[in-house]
């Protein structure tokens, strides 16, 4: 990508968990690229599991650095975890850490570039979303870590969006009763949503909508502005959408005509169902039966559709060792989950390393698309580069990267920040004579008067210079002060010259000041020379 748009400098955000983003740019990119590197030098990436004020700090004193040094295109190295996805650029003000004429480019994000920075509350993208990451990291134990942190926004759970059935919650008042009667890892209602922590707060509560998974409260509104001022036009790079939809079709018809016997019968442990009987209390609660057909008919049929590269991971894992067993000349059809898991047992020390090579050499078409896998035993796949548009930002693909071929093909034309369809500058040209950078506009501006603007040099921004002691820029975008002439001197500001008053004077032009007269010589107002 930075090739293709003839980037000569851009800049890097690593945790420093692992840096081979930057090694890898170093080492293809030509010696007249400069690449600027933020590495945190973290141990772990920073979460919103355990929220850690210091871990997310140092990620916004990364951005913060990078603004002030005008980098222009600045990719975010996540490492697969959240990092509160996006809402770290609320945490500065008044300067935004992003600016409109910044291109930001995201790697490795949780869910692959297909959840939308700001994903909609009706559970489409389940629960690894900023609002759960939100929820998490504000709340209970976190919430000591979350108050050091600029920002007010908080998120409710709806738990009876994750435990009810579709049809109970069209019920508003049995939600909010099953919200006020659940007690989730130890900590009731009121430390989850003290915002609404009664049944009659929630019924008077405008933003408690009984079909959304997520309640944010209205104090978050500035910081989502804040985000989508920011995020519009950002590009996020991930795996090809190569998915079979009539495969995840059929895999979904097929796994929601399974039931608890079938799945025991294949060799599932029975326990896993108990959730399904009497006397599990999820079964009875609040008078409702869960069911596997339940389950299927609300979250469960979206997750298949999240979880596809899931389940080609685990058939991938099944057809290696199917040919595994198959080359040892075992042809039996009939091999259940329990015989495997026994016989993975009694022959661990061969079977891993077996397995591992046979998984190395199969392939298949799955339902994200044909799974290969590289030297390196990671699926091989082409790429693609999304943009975040639209009131969620959500990810609209714009190019694809071919692998084999190494071609990157533009499939839309990219809209950046702003809605520009021209990519911003990877740094301002040099400044004429006359001008100067300022990093604040990012851009060239006139010299004020008082000053002298020389111009950049081709390697090297040249600020505005005060006018020397004698001299004076009296106008605006001068590229050199002029000498005051002899009978007179600059003023504080270097703006104008002044006359020497009654009883002093100089002789030189571009005099620092006006004397006394020397001995033997007497003052005398002479016009023509002291205009």
């Amino acid at each position: 990508l930075l090739q293709n748009w003839g980037v000569v400098r851009a800049a890097v955000v690593t945790s420093g968990i692992d840096r081979g983003l930057v090694r890898g740019l170093r080492e293809i990119m030509p010696t007249s690229f400069t690449l600027l590197v933020e590495d945190m030098n973290q141990k772990s990436e920073c979460s919103a599991s355990t929220f850690v004020a210091t871990c997310h700090q140092a990620l916004i004193t990364s951005m913060t650095r990078l603004r002030d040094q005008d980098a222009r295109i600045i990719i975010h190295e996540q490492d697969g975890l959240t990092q509160l996805d996006q809402y770290w650029t609320v945490q500065v003000s008044p300067t935004p850490l992003l600016r409109m004429d910044t291109v930001f480019i995201m790697l490795n994000v949780v869910g692959d570039c297909r959840t939308p920075i700001l994903p909609p509350t009706n559970g489409e993208y389940g629960l690894s979303v900023l609002w759960e990451n939100i929820r998490t990291a504000s709340t209970t134990n976190n919430q000591g870590d979350w108050d050091k942190m600029p920002g007010t926004c908080k998120v409710c759970p709806n738990w009876a969006f994750r435990y009810l059935t579709a049809e109970a919650l069209n019920n508003s008042t049995r939600v909010y009763q099953f919200n006020v009667a659940w007690v989730e890892s130890v900590f009731a209602w009121p430390a989850w949503c003290p915002q609404a922590a009664t049944v009659a707060q929630m019924q008077a509560c405008t933003w408690c909508d009984p079909k959304a998974d997520f309640w944010v409260v209205p104090e978050c509104e500035d910081e989502i502005t804040k985000i989508k001022e920011q995020f519009e036009g950002a590009l996020c790079i991930g795996l090809a959408d190569d998915n079979n939809q009539d495969m995840i079709d059929a895999w979904t018809t097929y796994l929601t005509s399974l039931t608890a016997a079938d799945l025991v019968a294949a060799g599932a442990p029975k326990s896993f169902f108990d959730i399904f009987e009497a006397p599990h209390p999820l079964f009875t609660s609040d008078g409702d039966f869960v069911s596997l057909g339940q389950r299927w008919g609300s979250t469960w049929r979206r997750l298949v559709r999240s979880r596809a590269a899931l389940i080609d991971a685990i058939l991938l894992a099944i057809v290696s060792y199917n040919r595994w067993v198959r080359a040892a000349g075992d042809t039996n059809d009939g091999l259940s989950a329990v015989q495997l898991r026994e016989g993975f047992r009694t022959t661990m020390s061969t079977a891993i390393v077996n397995w591992r090579s046979t998984v190395a050499t199969s392939t298949f078409n799955g339902l994200t698309g044909p799974v290969v896998l590289d030297a390196a035993l990671e699926r091989k796949s082409d790429y693609m580069i999304f943009s975040a548009q639209g009131e969620n930002l959500a990810f609209s693909p714009v190019a694809k990267y071919f692998v084999d071929d190494s071609v990157l093909e533009w499939l839309a034309p990219v809209v950046f920040n702003g809605g520009q369809t021209t990519r911003p500058p990877d740094e301002e040209p040099p400044c004429p004579m006359g001008s100067h950078y300022v990093r604040l506009s990012r851009g060239c501006v006139p010299c004020q008067p008082g000053y002298e603007c020389r111009g950049d040099l081709p390697d090297m921004r040249v600020g505005q210079l005060s006018c020397p002691i004698g001299k004076v820029a009296p106008n605006a975008s001068m590229s050199e002060c002029v000498n005051c002439p002899a009978g007179s001197a600059a003023n504080e500001d270097a703006t104008y010259c002044v006359a020497c008053e009654s009883g002093l004077s100089n002789f030189k032009v571009g005099s620092a000041q006006c004397l006394p007269c020397a001995t033997g010589f007497f003052w005398e107002l002479l016009p023509a020379s002291n205009e």
